[in-house]
């Protein structure tokens, strides 16, 4: 969490290391796991094809480190086994303001307010988000969208029979 909320509060000097961290991260998961069933929201190409073109939008990521960004997802691409499906949670922005004003953490919001600089994030990932989803309509790992509003028992159960339909029982 510190990160993230460094990357908001001082976006020059963070969102890029917050990058390679959650890069890393899911690599190292992605590793752990080997090859075979592997799904996951934010996988490593997520983070490559959506958050970072989204943070270099808003020029929350400098060029040069988005460069260095770009090149540690290839080679993680390249060493993580890929997934057997990518699930894209789906929640429109007015919902994601509420979500975000009811966890009330001061680095997001201001009098009970999505903060602007942070909106203005949130439409670029929309927009990457969007662009990745149309991209990957027919390409491998399949790609499922699921509502997000939903609850977290019912986002569960659609993923479920995300996987159900593609691979059989599971």
């Amino acid at each position: 969490m510190k990160y993230v909320k460094d990357a908001f509060l001082d976006p020059t000097r963070y969102a890029a290391l917050s990058q390679v961290e959650f890069m890393l991260d899911k690599a190292r998961l992605e590793l752990a796991h080997g090859p075979g069933l592997l799904w996951e929201e934010d996988d490593t190409r997520y983070l490559r094809h959506v958050w970072t073109p989204a943070l270099v939008s808003v020029g929350r990521i400098e060029p040069r480190a988005a460069e260095l960004l770009e090149r540690l997802a290839t080679i993680l691409d390249a060493t993580c086994p890929e997934p057997a499906g990518v699930i894209a949670l789906e929640l429109d922005l007015p919902a994601l303001e509420r979500r975000i004003a009811k966890r009330s953490r001061s680095f997001e919001t201001i009098a009970g307010r999505l903060d602007p600089p942070l909106r203005t994030f949130f439409a670029a990932l929309h927009r990457e988000h969007s662009s990745y989803v149309t991209s990957r309509s027919s390409a491998g790992p399949p790609l499922w969208s699921i509502d997000a509003s939903q609850s977290p028992k019912a986002i569960l159960a659609e993923a479920l029979a995300c996987l159900r339909t593609t691979y059989g029982t599971l």
